[in-house]
């Protein structure tokens, strides 16, 4: 019996050895297995739970989670995990012992109302299905894909990786001048074109520009706005607003000379238009007003004895230093001279008197 047993043994070790000399048995070469669950995302900002489709907007966050389980005994070598998170498919392959390539896919799907999905770098990592270990992988997983190492048999890891909502900010309206028309116009800040618009709103007010011009219902100057201008109100040729000065002759009443004035300073009560006015006393028939030309005085001559080499009849050619005759004051001799001038008249009028009673008598 023992040496049966001897046999035996002998002929079960090279069997054994055989079996176990091997990295894997011969029916398990190494193979991932698959399933709807294997394949999750949640809105982290939200603090939502893992499923298979989520929602998310601007600016939030999610992470994808992606479970990978080798059901055989054999060791899967460069195990390789790539996202499409555009459709939500997410894939995974490994080469098994058999040097043969197994390959699962499924979908984590998030739906967005605006914006788009951005990977997050740095965020890929793989974690032990106990959840001891976290290996940061590199990035790429949503491009052409990741190397997330080796899987040994009948294990399992997870390989998550994180997106961001990214959305681009809505233009903004602003306010700028048009330079065709000098409005301010409000429009969307990615429509601005410099060669119609300026930031500048400044550019769009209007550069009042004053003038000067003669009022023509008043004759006066004034200064306007030019865009006020109306040629039936206004003149630019300021000279139409200057007043023609018309000189006339007059007779100063207060010192009976005849001077020149402007016709409007014209007055009534201080001048005369009749030159004549400024005569020494006025004529009698048979006398006239003239201009003595010697002397530059107005006076009354008789008619007959107008001389036209002493005398003018135009009384204006008198103006040169006009010079009226006025009559001898008294002399200031106080009371004795008074008497002494009425004792005059009385012995003047006394003759008077006898000459009258001798021609009466007579």
């Amino acid at each position: 019996m023992k040496k049966f047993a001897s046999l035996v043994a002998l002929a079960v070790l090279p069997v054994l050895g055989v079996l176990f000399s091997t990295p894997v048995f011969a029916d398990s070469p190494g193979q991932l297995s698959n399933g709807a669950s294997n394949y999750k995302v949640r809105n982290v900002t939200k603090n939502g739970a893992y499923a298979q489709t989520v929602a998310a907007t601007c600016n939030e966050t999610v992470k994808y989670s992606i479970t990978l389980s080798n059901s055989d005994f054999g060791l899967l070598r460069n195990l390789t995990v790539k996202a499409d998170m555009a459709s939500g498919n997410i894939t995974a392959s490994a080469t098994n012992a058999n040097d043969q390539t197994t390959s699962v896919s499924g979908n984590a799907k998030v739906t967005l109302d605006k914006g788009t999905l951005s990977y997050v770098p740095g965020s890929t990592v793989r974690i032990t299905s106990d959840g001891a270990t976290s290996t940061t992988l590199a990035d790429g997983i949503t491009a052409g894909g990741v190397n997330a190492g080796n899987l040994n048999g009948s294990t399992a890891v997870f390989v998550q990786f994180q997106a961001k909502v990214n959305c681009p900010e809505e233009p903004k309206n602003i306010q700028v001048c048009e330079l065709a028309t000098k409005k301010i116009i409000t429009i969307r800040e990615d429509q601005f074109d410099a060669s119609k618009h300026s930031k500048n709103l400044d550019d769009c007010k209007e550069v009042v520009k004053k003038i000067e011009v003669c009022e023509l219902a008043t004759k006066k100057i004034i200064t306007i706005n030019e865009k006020d201008f109306d040629a039936s109100k206004h003149s630019k040729n300021l000279n139409d607003c200057k007043e023609e000065v018309k000189n006339i002759k007059v007779c100063e009443l207060s010192t009976k000379k005849i001077i020149t004035i402007d016709e409007k300073s014209f007055d009534a009560t201080k001048h005369s238009k009749t030159l004549s006015d400024c005569a020494e006393k006025p004529p009698v028939p048979g006398e006239i007003v003239v201009c003595e030309t010697a002397t530059k005085k107005i006076v009354t001559i008789k008619e007959n004895e107008f001389d036209a080499s002493k005398h003018s009849k135009t009384l204006a050619d008198c103006n040169v230093t006009p010079v009226v005759e006025t009559p001898t004051e008294l002399p200031q001799t106080g009371a004795t001279g008074v008497f002494a001038v009425v004792a005059a008249l009385l012995t003047a009028a006394g003759g008077y008197y006898v000459n009258s009673r001798k021609n009466v008598l007579g």
